[in-house]
């Protein structure tokens, strides 16, 4: 059976599910989400054991770290009876951290170089004026909304390396991960709670960041490719 049958039959039994359990369309779309996030690190660490992928330091630790307090402060901003759909960004915090422990003890990461440092510079520099004005309660959505700019700086240096050709990236792990943030739109797009702040973290780093290294890894596969 083909990957794409293989697809559909796993979202049809999630339908049929979501219908035997009478959950909502939303939680529907959030467990789909999930379900591909929690494959995505997965993929993704295959492809560092088998030295597929040269995963960037710089990337990984500033998600790591931006992340885990991304997933915080959304999980609490989140309305009680919403709180499930912010479990999403506490996912990816955790694969996050797993990818970048396992990446730093087998000592697979690629070499920082000047991309890497102003990135790493200009996340200190964001975080230090979050953490200032994250108490002023006329400020809290632009705190919030400013912990996107690091996790999106996360992507550049990934994608720079790529077009560098000094490390390798392989799509599928960023397919996985795209695809979530689709699915976690949708689930916000059918609750009835949401507010626009909790769009900022799935558009802006879900598809923007994926889709910057996604366009990466392909924009070198068809320089590499011979021309007939």
């Amino acid at each position: 059976m083909s990957r794409t049958k293989h697809g559909t039959v796993i979202v049809l039994v999630l339908f049929l599910l979501m219908l035997f359990f009478s959950i909502t369309l939303s939680t529907f779309f959030l467990i789909v989400a999930n379900g591909l996030f929690l494959v995505a690190p997965v993929v993704y660490l295959r492809g560092i054991w088998k030295r597929k992928i040269t995963p960037n330091p710089a990337t990984w630790m500033i998600w790591s770290v931006v992340g885990s307090v991304n997933a915080l402060t959304y999980y609490l901003q989140a309305p009680a009876e919403e709180k499930v759909l912010a479990t999403l960004s506490v996912v990816s915090a955790c694969s996050f951290v797993i990818v970048f422990v396992i990446s730093w003890i087998k000592g697979v990461f690629a070499t920082l170089e000047w991309p890497e440092w102003i990135a790493f510079a200009l996340t200190m520099i964001i975080c230090t004026i979050w953490f200032v004005i994250r108490e002023n309660a006329h400020a809290t959505q632009i705190a919030n909304g400013m912990l996107q700019i690091p996790m999106l700086l996360g992507f550049l240096p990934t994608a720079y390396m790529v077009v560098k050709r000094k490390g390798t990236e392989q799509p599928n792990a960023w397919l996985f991960g795209a695809s979530a943030y689709v699915f976690q739109i949708a689930a916000l797009i059918c609750s009835d709670e949401t507010i626009w702040t909790q769009y900022l973290w799935p558009v802006i780093n879900g598809l923007g960041g994926n889709g910057s290294v996604l366009f990466a890894i392909y924009w070198v596969k068809s320089r590499t490719l011979p021309h007939v």
